[in-house]
C-alpha cells in the first residue's frame, strides 16, 4: 500500500531529483526504472494472480497481468531505460535475422539508444534494401548479406561486436515438418556457428530468441529450437576463460508477425472470405513486438549466463481473436470455418514445463528458468536452487484475455 500511494502522488520525481544530487542522471533513471518494476504489480495488477506461490493445483494457477495496463507501464519503463542510455550507447550490436519482423523492430529500438554501430545480418537482400531506404542510409547501420549456416560469414560479421541478438531461424511449423533437415541446418548448426564466432571474437553477451514451441516439442521446428536453447545454455560451460555470456528468451505468438494468424485473418476479411481456424478450442499466448523487444533487453540487462527468460504473457482463444477482427473490421462474411489442425500443431502451447518449473524463479513480470546442468555463474548466485511448487505455464492455464483486451492489443499493434 505504501508503494502504491508513493507512486500515485508523484513522489517518484521528487525522489529522483534528490538522487540526482548524489548520482548521475543515468543512475537516477536506473533507480526509478527498478522502482517502477518493483511497484508494478501493486499499481496495475490488483486482483490478478501473478504466480505459483500458492498451494492450488498447477492447472488452476492463473498467470499474466492485465495486458493493456502491462503495455502502458512497460512502455514507460522502457522509456526510462532509453533515456538513461545505459544499455547500448557506443556499443557495436549484431542482429542475426535482422530483416525479419522481430529483427527490424529491435533495430529501430536499438537506434534510439545511440549505439556505435548496428549490424544487420540476413539472407534477404530485398528486405535489406528496403530497410536501408527506410533508415535513410544511416551511417551507423551496416547491412551484411549472409547465412548463419556459413560459419566463416558469421565469424567475419562478428568482428569487434559487443552484443549479439540471435533471431535468425526457420520458424514456420508446417514447412519445417517437411523440410526438417533445413530446420536442423539453420536452427541448430547455425546457432552453433553463432556460439563459436562469439567466443572467437570475445563478444560480451549473446541473447538467443526462442519460442514456446521449444517446450515439450512435438514438431521439427520446436525440436530444433529446443536444441538451440540447449546449445546456448551449455556454451556457458566450455568458454575456456572467455567472458562471453549466453542466455535465451522464450515467448509465444507475436501479434502480426510472420507466424501470426492476424495478417491472414485481415486478408480473408478484405477478400470477403470466411475466416479459417484450425480448431475452435485452440489457445495461444499473445504479445506485441514491443513486449518481445523489452523481454530481450531485460535478458541482456539481467542475464548472467544459462538462463531462459519468459514473459508472463496473457493467452487468448483463437476463436475469440477471429471474432474480434470480424466485428472491428466490419466483415460482411462472418463465417468461421474449422480447417483442421495442421501437421505439428498443438492445441495449447507451453512456456514453462513442470520439470522446468522446479528450477524457475518467479520475478515481477517474468520468469527466470535456470538450467538443469551446473553452470558456474548460476551455481554461484543460486546454489542448489529448487522451487518446491511445481507448475505448468501454458496457454490454457494462463490468464485468458477477454475480447475487449484482445481488441486493445490489436489496436496497440496497429492491426485495428
Amino acid at each position: 500500500m505504501t508503494y502504491k500511494v508513493f507512486c500515485s502522488f508523484g513522489v517518484v520525481p521528487d525522489l529522483a531529483f534528490g538522487w540526482f544530487a548524489l548520482t548521475s542522471l543515468r543512475a537516477t533513471l536506473t533507480h526509478c526504472t527498478y522502482l517502477l518494476m518493483l511497484i508494478y504489480p501493486l499499481t496495475v495488477c490488483r486482483g490478478n494472480k501473478l504466480g505459483s506461490r500458492g498451494t492450488e493445483p498447477a492447472t488452476k494457477i492463473t498467470f499474466g497481468a492485465d495486458p493493456v495496463a502491462f503495455i502502458k507501464t512497460a512502455n514507460f519503463i522502457y522509456l526510462l531505460f532509453c533515456l538513461s542510455g545505459m544499455m547500448f550507447k557506443d556499443k557495436v550490436v549484431l542482429v542475426t535475422g535482422g530483416t525479419g519482423s522481430f529483427g527490424s523492430h529491435i533495430i529501430h529500438k536499438l537506434l534510439e539508444q545511440k549505439p556505435k554501430e548496428v549490424r544487420i545480418f540476413s539472407r534477404d537482400e530485398e528486405k535489406q534494401d528496403r530497410m536501408r531506404y527506410d533508415l535513410n542510409d544511416l551511417k551507423n547501420v551496416r547491412f551484411v548479406i549472409g547465412d548463419v549456416r556459413d560459419r566463416s560469414a558469421v565469424e567475419r560479421v562478428m568482428r569487434n561486436v559487443d552484443v549479439v541478438f540471435h533471431a535468425a531461424a526457420l520458424k514456420q511449423v508446417p514447412s519445417c515438418e517437411v523440410n526438417a533437415i533445413e530446420a536442423v541446418k539453420t536452427n541448430i548448426l547455425g546457432a552453433q556457428n553463432v556460439i563459436d564466432a562469439a567466443l572467437h571474437n570475445d563478444v560480451k553477451k549473446v541473447v538467443s530468441i526462442s519460442t514456446d514451441k521449444a517446450v515439450e516439442p512435438v514438431n521439427a521446428m520446436g525440436m530444433t529450437k529446443a536444441l538451440q536453447e540447449k546449445l546456448m545454455i551449455s556454451a556457458n560451460c566450455y568458454k575456456g576463460g572467455k567472458k562471453t555470456v549466453f542466455c535465451c528468451v522464450r515467448y509465444g505468438n507475436v501479434v502480426g508477425t510472420r507466424g501470426s494468424v492476424v495478417p491472414l485473418f485481415k486478408k480473408q476479411i478484405a477478400g470477403n472470405k470466411p475466416l479459417t481456424i484450425t480448431h475452435k478450442g485452440m489457445t495461444r499466448f499473445m504479445l506485441t513486438l514491443d513486449d518481445a523487444v523489452k523481454l530481450v533487453f531485460l535478458a541482456y540487462e539481467n542475464g548472467i549466463g544459462g538462463e531462459i527468460f519468459v514473459l508472463k504473457s496473457p493467452a487468448h482463444k483463437v476463436v475469440d481473436l477471429a471474432g474480434v477482427m470480424l466485428e472491428e473490421l466490419g466483415a460482411k462474411n462472418r463465417k468461421i470455418v474449422e480447417a483442421g489442425i495442421r501437421p505439428g500443431e498443438k492445441m495449447h502451447e507451453t512456456l514453462i514445463s513442470p520439470t522446468e518449473s522446479l528450477r524457475t524463479i518467479e520475478e515481477k513480470d517474468f520468469f527466470r528458468v535456470l538450467p538443469q546442468i551446473a553452470v558456474p555463474g548460476i551455481e554461484k548466485k543460486y546454489p542448489k536452487y529448487l522451487n518446491k511448487n511445481m507448475f505448468r505455464f501454458s496457454s490454457d492455464s494462463a490468464r485468458m484475455m477477454d475480447k475487449e483486451e484482445i481488441k486493445q492489443m490489436l489496436k496497440v499493434s496497429g492491426w485495428l
